[in-house]
């Protein structure tokens, strides 16, 4: 994950400028612990952005219940079936990245999406 962070943060200098800006002042010249993380939210955020675009385990795999039959699922107007002996692949930077959720820049290294308070980036 710290290599993808890394990776979005270089991408994105506004990004960069502001995690470093912050742990510059929580933890001063002192080496960082894991009691600064609570003092971190910016930090936080661009690591849950990160875990958004590049999720460490990138998908997963579903299957009906033993004896349960065929499954049928909705979604939106499209209907999927699976069948008994079949496996449902869900692939996380897909579902991650879906512009009716995220919007048009659903690629995009947003922390702000991810913050509460009055920090953007």
């Amino acid at each position: 994950m710290l290599s993808f962070l890394f990776y979005y943060l270089l991408k994105s200098p506004k990004a960069y400028q502001a995690a470093q800006e912050e742990v510059d002042r929580v933890t001063g010249k002192s080496a960082i612990t894991v009691d600064h993380m609570a003092k971190l939210p910016y930090l936080t955020a661009c690591l849950r952005e990160t875990l958004r675009l590049s999720p460490t385990a990138p998908g997963f795999g579903i299957t009906p219940k033993e004896g349960k039959g065929d499954v049928t699922i909705k979604s939106g107007n499209k209907t999927y079936e699976i069948p008994a002996s079949g496996v449902a692949v869900v692939s996380l930077p897909q579902v991650h990245r879906d512009p009716l959720v995220y919007g048009n820049d659903a690629e995009d290294f947003k922390v702000s999406s991810w913050m509460l308070c009055e920090h953007q980036d």
